[in-house]
């Protein structure tokens, strides 16, 4: 019983750990997207073919 609750522990860590990278590459991403789009924004407007 004893080592399962270990196994459990470090599992959670293990999640808590992966969600933590997980949210830090969102918001990298989410920079790059607001990027892209302060950009794509002060391109000159074209008018797209149709």
């Amino acid at each position: 019983m004893r080592e399962r609750t270990l196994a459990h522990e470090t599992w959670s860590q293990k999640m808590e750990k992966w969600s933590h990278e997980f949210a830090q590459r969102m918001s990298e991403i989410q920079d790059k997207l607001d990027g892209l789009i302060g950009y794509v924004d002060r391109l000159p407007k074209q008018p797209r073919p149709q």
